[in-house]
């Protein structure tokens, strides 16, 4: 599928050749690549976002085609507009259940309000977006989402007070102790780690750390929270907090 040509102009944003003849030059990073999913008219906003200086590409929700995009552009992020209900997200996650396992992306979603109902939005997502879809926003929450994600992967290491996640040894350390946590239990930390301020509900969670192929019972979520506050020192266990008739949030204390 053909691409947009963008703009060949300046980009204040991409850093220049060090001057004076300097062998050295410093690096510049190729730009950020996003598959638009979605029946909607992408006109307009995959101008806006070739403006801000983002590779675009829009993908049929034709399962062989969905599968050739994804193998053949390599986006970096997924935008997936939802219409009139889920369908169309949940269909992406089943097509490409097993190009995102082995190359895990975000996924950012033009959704509508009542999709946000617990009982009807139960696929993870990295973010989401309600109508009016401004372009500002839109480009702000994908900048936001790759800004996340940069800044795990510089660091390799989430420090939240005197807890550090460090996600190439896979532990969990407080106070320089590491936490007696299984593969299970470490990825649920983690993942309400990363999206503080956020109330998942059981299903999201099965979705996004169990995997979508899950077949088992909501209440394994419960049992493997309960057993993660019980090996987190008393004074953090607050901060995994049970939302009613939602899920769970992650909020670290003052």
């Amino acid at each position: 599928m053909a691409t947009r040509s963008l703009r060949s102009d300046f980009n204040p944003l991409v850093p220049l050749p060090v001057p004076q003849g300097r062998e050295e030059f410093s690096e510049i990073k190729p730009m950020q690549k996003l598959l638009l999913i979605g029946s909607c008219d992408w006109g307009a906003m995959e101008e806006v976002l070739n403006e801000a200086s983002y590779l675009v590409q829009i993908a049929s929700l034709s399962e062989a085609l969905l599968h050739e995009s994804f193998d053949t552009f390599q986006p970096d992020a997924l935008l997936v507009e939802l219409g009139a209900d889920i369908i169309a997200l949940q269909h992406v996650r089943r097509v490409l259940r097993e190009d995102l396992k082995a190359r895990p992306i975000p996924i950012i979603v033009l959704a509508q309000s009542r999709h946000l109902n617990p009982a009807q939005f139960i696929v993870a997502v990295d973010d989401f977006i309600l109508p009016p879809y401004s372009p500002e926003e839109i480009v702000a929450r994908i900048k936001l989402v790759f800004w996340r994600l940069r800044r795990i992967d510089a660091h390799q290491r989430v420090e939240i007070g005197a807890v550090v996640i460090d996600i190439g040894k896979k532990t969990v350390l407080c106070a320089g102790v590491s936490l007696p946590f299984t593969v299970r239990e470490y990825q649920l930390f983690l993942f309400l780690a990363t999206h503080a301020g956020r109330a998942f509900t059981r299903e999201s969670l099965l979705s996004q750390v169990w995997g979508y192929d899950f077949d088992g019972d909501a209440r394994v979520v419960d049992a493997t929270i309960k057993r993660v506050r019980s090996k987190l020192p008393p004074l953090y266990r607050q901060w995994i907090l049970s939302v009613r008739g939602v899920g769970y949030r992650f909020e670290k204390s003052a």
